[in-house]
C-alpha cells in the first residue's frame, strides 16, 4: 500500500515530466508567432501603453542594418524599434528591445 507522501511525490513527477513535454511543443509555437506578429499594428498599439509615456502614441520605424551569420559574415537585415510620438509629432521615446520581450 503506498503512503500519502509517496503518492504525492510520484503525482509531482508526472506533473513535471508532462509539463516539460507539453512545453517542447508550445514554447517554439508561440516563439514563430511572436516572432512573426512582433511588429503588427495590434501588438504595437498593446506593447506601447506599457512602454510609452502618458499623452503619446506608439508607432514603428524600420531600417536596414547587418548582423552576422553564423559563420560570422555579415548579413542585411530589417531592425524595427518603437517610437513614442507626442501630439507634435516628436518623438519623445525610443526603445528597441523592451517592446519586443512584452
Amino acid at each position: 500500500m503506498k503512503t500519502a507522501k509517496t503518492g504525492a511525490v510520484s503525482g509531482c513527477v508526472v506533473w513535471v515530466i508532462a509539463f516539460c513535454i507539453i512545453s517542447m511543443c508550445v514554447f517554439p509555437v508561440s516563439m514563430a508567432a511572436a516572432g512573426m506578429t512582433s511588429v503588427s499594428d495590434v501588438a504595437i498599439n498593446f506593447t506601447g501603453g506599457f512602454v510609452c509615456p502618458d499623452g503619446t502614441t506608439s508607432k514603428t520605424r524600420s531600417y536596414e542594418t547587418t548582423t552576422t551569420d553564423s559563420n560570422g559574415f555579415p548579413q542585411s537585415t530589417t531592425a524595427y524599434v518603437l517610437q513614442c510620438v507626442d501630439a507634435n509629432g516628436d518623438v519623445v521615446k525610443e526603445d528597441p528591445v523592451t517592446y519586443s520581450f512584452i
